[in-house]
C-alpha cells in the first residue's frame, strides 16, 4: 500500500509541543532567583521599619540581638526637664523678653504683666505693717515697766504678725507678675502675645533643657534579668547617634504586658532632641 507524504506543518507541531513542554516544566522546577533576596529584604524592612508603638513612648519589637539574649527596641527621647511657664494671677501682657529658640537661664526674665494693681497693694500693706510695727515698738517699754496689760500686749504682737503676712502676700503677687524661667533650657513654645489678658495657669511659654535626656523601654519580663544598672547601650536617630545608661529599673512587673520599665539617660545627645524616635542597641559588656 502507498504511503502518503504528512505535510511539514503536521510533522513539526509535535516537536514544538514537546520543546514548550519542556521549557515549561524546567521553568516551574527552578528555584525562584529573587526569592531569597525578597525575604532578607522583608526582614531587614521590619528591623528599619521597627517604630514607636502607643503614647508611652516604648516598644519592645525585636530589631537586633543584644547582649545576654536582650533585644533592641525603639523609643523616643524625652527631657526632664520640660515645663509650660503658666501665670498664677490673672493680667495684660506688656513685655514678652524671649522668642522661639532662645536659651534661657534659671530665673531669667520671660515676660511681665501689668502690676499697677499688685504695686498699689504692696504700698498699702507695707503702710500698714510700718504701722503696726510702730505700735508694737511702744508698748514694749510700758510692758518692761508693767504699766500695760498682757491683753493690750498681745494685741500688739499679733497686729504686727498680720500686718508682715498681708505685706508678704501682696510682695508675692507682685512678683508673680514677672513670668522667669524654672530652669536652664531653651523656649521650644511661646504662647502668649503681647498686650494679651491672660487667666490663671495659662500657658505662657515652654521651656526644655537639651541635655541630659532620658527615654523608657519596656523590656520582657524574662530579659529584664539581664538588664542592670550601668549597662550602656548606643541610640540610632533621624539626626545623629548618642550613647546612653541604664539609672533605673522598675521592681514590679507591669501585669498588662508582662513587661519591665527600664530607663536609660543620655548625657551627651548630640543632635538628637527631645522628640527624637531612636533605636536601640545594647552594647555587649
Amino acid at each position: 500500500m502507498r504511503t502518503l507524504p504528512l505535510p511539514l506543518g503536521l510533522v513539526l507541531l509535535p516537536l514544538a509541543l514537546a520543546a514548550c513542554g519542556r521549557e515549561v516544566r524546567a521553568d516551574a522546577d527552578a528555584p525562584t532567583e529573587g526569592a531569597p533576596r525578597l525575604a532578607a529584604d522583608a526582614g531587614a524592612s521590619g528591623r528599619d521599619g521597627a517604630g514607636v508603638a502607643g503614647t508611652d513612648g516604648a516598644d519592645t519589637r525585636p530589631v537586633a540581638p543584644g547582649p545576654a539574649g536582650v533585644a533592641s527596641s525603639s523609643s523616643v527621647l524625652y527631657s526632664e526637664r520640660d515645663a509650660e511657664v503658666t501665670s498664677r494671677i490673672r493680667g495684660v501682657v506688656t513685655a514678652v523678653l524671649v522668642e522661639l529658640g532662645d536659651t534661657v537661664r534659671a530665673g531669667q526674665l520671660l515676660g511681665r504683666l501689668d502690676a499697677a494693681e499688685q504695686a498699689a497693694a504692696l504700698a498699702d500693706a507695707d503702710a500698714a505693717y510700718r504701722f503696726a510695727s510702730a505700735e508694737h515698738q511702744r508698748v514694749l517699754p510700758l510692758r518692761d515697766a508693767e504699766l500695760i496689760e498682757a491683753a493690750a500686749l498681745d494685741r500688739a504682737v499679733y497686729a504686727l504678725r498680720s500686718a508682715e503676712a498681708r505685706r508678704d502676700h501682696a510682695r508675692a503677687l507682685l512678683d508673680h507678675t514677672f513670668i522667669r524661667a524654672p530652669f536652664d533650657g531653651v523656649v521650644s513654645r511661646r504662647f502668649v502675645r503681647l498686650a494679651q489678658t491672660i487667666e490663671p495657669a495659662q500657658p505662657l511659654f515652654r521651656v526644655t533643657a537639651m541635655s541630659p535626656l532620658r527615654l523608657r523601654l519596656m523590656v520582657p519580663e524574662r530579659d529584664a534579668a539581664a538588664v542592670a544598672v550601668g549597662a550602656e547601650a548606643a541610640l540610632h536617630g533621624a539626626t545623629g547617634t548618642a550613647a546612653a545608661r541604664v539609672i533605673r529599673i522598675a521592681p514590679a512587673v507591669d501585669p498588662a504586658g508582662g513587661t519591665v520599665e527600664v530607663l536609660l539617660e543620655v548625657p551627651r545627645p548630640g543632635a538628637l532632641r527631645p522628640g527624637s524616635a531612636v533605636r536601640v542597641e545594647w552594647r555587649r559588656p
